[in-house]
């Protein structure tokens, strides 16, 4: 694992079995690493912080980032710190409707933001930042190992 790379987590709570029934696959939480031991996680009932991986049940998807890149992965980490997590986001996905509170983030859409912000996700004529906001940890998944098996970023 390394800076840049992003953590796809199964888990085995009750709310993550919740998740993966709305999200529609097997991952009910994403976070990206700021070093080989380290991840950037927004998590529910807390603020978004950086702290030792201690998931057990992961994939790593390699975004095949320069070093440059990944520098600023760690950078921009340390300014996403202190984000709440955003329910209304979640009760929107319930819900179906497009609720989302800009200033605090759910894991995927702090994954999505960085990404963005650091100018690893660009949007297109069919995506645009609200999109990757609005992306569930499944739906971001996807996406991603989609471009990297393109070698296409944005």
């Amino acid at each position: 694992m390394k800076a840049g790379d992003i953590i796809f987590v199964r888990g085995n709570s009750i709310l993550s079995k919740i998740i993966r029934l709305f999200d529609k696959g097997r991952y009910s939480h994403v976070a990206i690493a700021v070093s080989s031991t380290e991840i950037l996680e927004s998590q529910y009932f807390t603020r978004s912080k950086i702290v030792k991986n201690y998931h057990e049940d992961y994939d790593v998807v390699d975004l095949n980032l320069s070093e440059y890149q990944r520098k600023e992965v760690v950078r921009m980490s340390k300014s996403m710190v202190g984000k709440w997590y955003d329910y209304k986001q979640i009760l929107g996905y319930i819900f179906k409707r497009p609720w989302d509170n800009p200033n605090n983030m759910i894991c995927s859409e702090l994954v999505a933001v960085m990404l963005f912000e650091l100018y690893i996700l660009r949007p297109s004529h069919n995506i645009t930042l609200e999109n990757f906001r609005m992306m569930k940890p499944n739906e971001l998944y996807r996406y991603l190992v989609g471009i990297v098996a393109n070698r296409k970023f944005y």
